[in-house]
């Protein structure tokens, strides 16, 4: 997800860039098949932009309006993309969108086991119990209200994703970069990130190599989303080594765990996601593909 440097699941959204998502015309040749939802549950692409919420807790309406706009992005790229993983790619997020597989909520209306893992990664003692709270509306104190706006500007947790609605003036808000950071955390709900993370992901303790997958993975997908055609193997394994540097992850993976013994490049993984065939994890969120329920996570992550 995008975030401070501290969290997996924080998203750092005044960071973004506001890049167009259709800036290349050209179609690529070595773009796979990918078509607009197949799965009956969703929106078509063509269809008004759709979403279900947290808890069915509803937006504001500057909110609603703001996420609309976002979703009117991923509509046209869903259509008028030049490539067809680059149409593919948004038309199932937005189908994901559309079905509720991905859920959206404010950052302040979080609550319960959300909230708390919120919590975890702020990393400041007596701000929430040790393990997670029973009560599905825990909301904590009211210290823990003030900390979570002042160091978070959005977060992912299984199928859920929450965005600082509230921040006026946000880059990370402007419809082009929503869309973006929509397509980035979507496919962490897909591969289901927050459970491949971290050695021990109770005590949110990160696994670098895990994690940096996890990350990389979805800068590729945002690569593919905002280059288009001229979205390459190449060019996106270079963008996504950069991003991971400039945002400040920190991550030392082993690349030996995932490709095998002496690996010192990471382009055989972004070759595997352009070729979407499973081997480091799913680029497009197909029906098919999507975990069959957001349940708790084991106690520790395994290299896949």
């Amino acid at each position: 997800m995008r975030r401070s440097s501290w969290s997996l699941v924080t998203l750092s959204l005044t960071t973004l860039g506001a890049l167009s998502a259709c800036q290349d015309a050209a179609s690529s040749p070595d773009a796979p098949a990918a078509g607009p939802a197949s799965d009956g549950k969703g929106d078509r692409a063509s269809s008004p932009p759709a979403y279900h919420t947290v808890g069915d807790r509803p937006l504001s309406a500057s909110a609603n309006a703001t996420l609309k706009a976002a979703l009117a992005v991923l509509t046209q790229v869903s259509t008028d993309g030049a490539t067809t993983r680059q149409r593919g790619l948004a038309a199932e997020t937005l189908a994901r969108l559309a079905a509720g597989d991905v859920r959206i909520g404010a950052l302040e209306t979080a609550r319960g086991v959300d909230l708390w893992h919120m919590c975890r990664d702020l990393e400041q003692p007596g701000l929430c119990p040790e393990t997670p709270p029973d009560d599905a509306d825990w909301t904590g104190d009211s210290a823990l209200r003030v900390a979570i706006p002042a160091a978070i500007d959005g977060y992912q947790w299984g199928d859920r994703i929450y965005f600082a609605f509230a921040a006026e003036g946000s880059e990370g808000l402007e419809p082009d970069a929503l869309a973006v950071t929509l397509v980035h955390e979507v496919n962490h709900a897909l591969n289901r990130s927050e459970c491949s993370y971290y050695a021990d992901v109770w005590a949110h303790k990160v696994d670098d190599t895990l994690a940096f997958l996890e990350e990389y993975r979805a800068f590729i997908a945002e690569c593919v989303h905002r280059r288009g055609a001229g979205a390459t193997v190449a060019r996106c394994d270079a963008w996504a080594n950069a991003q991971l540097t400039e945002r400040d992850y920190g991550f030392s993976p082993d690349l030996a765990a995932l490709l095998g013994e002496g690996a010192t490049d990471t382009r055989p993984i972004a070759q595997a996601l352009f070729a979407d065939d499973g081997q480091f994890g799913w680029l497009t969120p197909r029906a098919e593909r999507w975990p069959e329920d957001f349940a708790a996570c084991e106690p520790a992550a395994a290299i896949r």
